[in-house]
């Protein structure tokens, strides 16, 4: 018994309709992988710099010329801290723009004293490359580190003050010290 196959027609329209769901699947998952890449680079490019930023801190024993708790648009954060950080930041694919990074540095004690916790907190916010609506629209990355001081500011310009070495406790635009060094000059030190 031979049967017979029955051809149906597709309707009018049919594959072109297949076709834009089937697009539009494949522009979402395109979308998603590519902001996905971009989610994981920039959270990967964050934790480093703020990791690079609070060893940096912790290798001076200060905050680097930052207040204490004060939130600084890491394109104008004064002090190695910060530029420790922005040189991270620069280096990575898509963190390239500044202006969207904020940093805030602080110490547990006042001056930083040895082995006090420094905690370098960098928070970085931008558009995703590919927005989806409603779903992946913005990237956010805030990460925090902390590392314990390896000097003693206290305890440093102490010890300077007794052995009559020049001292410099860097303050941002203020004239620190002027005192003899060892042989007989005289110098003059700005933070």
């Amino acid at each position: 018994m031979v049967s017979r196959l029955r051809h149906h027609r597709a309707a009018p329209g049919q594959a072109l309709v297949e076709m834009a769901l089937t697009f539009m699947i494949l522009i979402v998952l395109i979308f998603g992988g590519i902001s996905a890449m971009q989610i994981l680079s920039v959270q990967y490019t964050v934790n480093q710099a703020v990791r690079t930023a609070a060893h940096e801190a912790a290798l001076m024993g200060s905050t680097g010329g930052m207040k204490r708790g004060h939130v600084y648009l890491l394109s104008e954060a004064p002090g190695p801290v910060a530029e420790a950080a922005r040189n991270v930041l620069t280096g990575g694919i898509f963190t390239t723009d500044l202006t969207k990074a904020t940093i805030t540095a602080g110490c547990d004690a006042d001056p930083c004293r040895r082995y006090s916790p420094i905690t370098v907190q960098l928070r970085y916010e931008d558009q995703t490359i590919a927005p989806i609506p409603a779903v992946l629209e913005r990237v956010v990355a805030e990460r925090a580190a902390t590392r314990a001081s390896e000097k003693d500011q206290q305890a440093e310009t102490l010890n300077a003050e007794r052995s009559g070495r020049i001292v410099c406790v860097c303050q941002p635009d203020k004239a620190v010290r002027t005192t003899s060094a060892p042989h007989g000059r005289w110098s003059s030190w700005t933070g």
